[in-house]
């Protein structure tokens, strides 16, 4: 039979599952070097996938398309619209009943924010439902996101947090805050 790598999503319909026939398996979802399976909700026409990609989070949206089959649905923007340094969990609102999704968003930059969203338009029109009360003010703030290089090559993605107008020049000076790797602490 096929082999598929650990951490792969995998369909298939349920009669062919109980009487051992396999060989209508689709995958939904692959892992790679960079990127993980996190999560995944159910609606009653959809699967959304929350993924880490170069840990940064995205959505895919898969449609039912009948017959066992899944669709894959392409989000309009990049990353299914989750900004840079944002993380997102999704939820079924009532799955059985509607493709309604709740997003929990929250970033270095943004408090927790409940939404209502729609699996049916990639989660393109969202309403906001409830936010925790900003800590600071992120005004004029960004993040960005960069990767190091080490000495064996291994690419190590990093997240920037800074004033817009900050001088990228190195005369800014820098908080750096990690969890070390390794046993090695930062």
């Amino acid at each position: 039979g096929t082999t598929f790598p650990s951490g792969s999503l995998l369909s298939l319909p349920l009669k062919d599952c109980v009487e051992g026939r396999f060989g209508e398996v689709q995958v939904l979802f692959t892992p790679s070097e960079r990127s993980s399976l996190q999560a995944s909700a159910g609606t009653r026409n959809f699967m959304v996938l929350s993924v880490l990609n170069n840990v940064r989070t995205e959505l895919q949206f898969w449609e039912y398309a009948g017959s066992g089959k899944w669709s894959e649905r392409k989000s309009e923007t990049p990353g299914g619209g989750i900004p840079v340094g944002c993380e997102v969990s999704v939820s079924p609102v009532w799955p059985a009943d509607s493709d309604d999704i709740w997003l929990i968003k929250d970033g270095y930059l943004q408090p927790d924010l409940l939404q209502l969203a729609s699996a049916a338009d990639s989660a393109t029109a969202t309403e906001d439902v409830k936010a925790k009360p900003a800590m600071f003010n992120a005004g004029g703030m960004i993040t960005e996101q960069f990767e190091a290089v080490s000495t064996d090559g291994t690419k190590v993605p990093y997240f920037l947090i800074r004033r817009e107008d900050a001088p990228m020049d190195g005369s800014t000076p820098t908080l750096l805050d990690g969890y070390g790797g390794f046993e090695i602490p930062m």
